[in-house]
């Protein structure tokens, strides 16, 4: 996983900074020189129109209403959050990706879309929990990766590291044969923290498109990160055993309050 690096580099950027493409042409920003030698005030004429004019109340009510702006701001936005660029040597990861779904055309598509089957279950991703949230198991994957849409929702995009352009390689390939040859995108890397079958578990998963009805899909690696003995009976998938922190049991079952 990579670290924490600017993936905009400098080499390659002098004397363009500013300018825009525009079709085939570069277009270079105008610099406008303006002399303010006839602007610069003294020191005893270095008070503002507004320090002689505004009274003191009218001041107060501005204020007073920046201070209502920056608050509705911060409530909106939540704190700010510094993006830490990726860092570190270059990731060179080739990984397959398992797991099928079978869409029946006369199947009810809304039951496709809940996804109740054998190695499918709810999980309750922190930090917002969000209701609904579902996961696949595949022994067919080697690595865990989540949806790039999920992310966003999630509130987990502060926390994902982005792949460098040019500079990491990673290879998702769906199993089997790919698809059409194709890989999978790759945006970045994210550790997600989720309850699931009575555990807490923490597992770094690939940031990509996931084209099933499911926010994550969990390999092999699952396994072995979090020590887990899996066993399948009864139509359903139990862990009886975990390197995992106990926690709730998250209900299967779909909300919708």
């Amino acid at each position: 996983m990579p670290a924490n690096v600017n993936p905009n580099g400098a080499e390659g950027s002098d004397g363009l900074a500013g300018s825009m493409l525009l079709g085939s042409s570069l277009l270079m920003p105008t610099i406008l020189t303006v002399d303010c030698s006839d602007c610069i005030s003294s020191d005893s004429e270095s008070e503002t129109y507004e320090d002689v004019h505004v009274s003191p109340n009218n001041r107060a009510m501005r204020d007073a209403q920046a201070t209502r702006e920056a608050q509705k701001t911060k409530a909106y936005y939540g704190p700010k959050v510094t993006l830490d660029p990726p860092t570190g040597p270059p990731l060179v990861v080739k990984e397959v990706i398992g797991g099928t779904v079978l869409e029946d055309p006369a199947r009810d598509p809304r039951i496709t879309a809940i996804l109740p089957g054998l190695t499918t279950f709810s999980v309750s991703v922190h930090p917002l929990h969000l209701a609904n949230t579902r996961a696949m198991w595949t022994s067919t994957s080697s690595t865990s990766i989540i949806d790039w849409r999920f992310v966003r929702l999630a509130g987990l995009l502060p926390k994902m590291v982005p792949l460098r352009h040019g500079v990491d390689r990673v290879e998702l390939e769906p199993f089997p044969g790919g698809s059409g040859g194709t890989t999978m995108h790759v945006y970045g890397r994210v550790d997600v923290l989720f309850d699931a079958h009575g555990y807490e578990f923490n597992m770094p998963c690939w940031v990509t498109d996931i084209s099933f009805p499911l926010e994550i899909i969990l390999g092999n690696d699952w396994l072995r990160v979090c020590g887990l003995e899996i066993l399948m009976g009864g139509g359903k998938m139990m862990i009886p055993k975990a390197a995992a922190r106990r926690t709730r049991a998250v209900e299967d079952v779909y909300r919708m309050e």
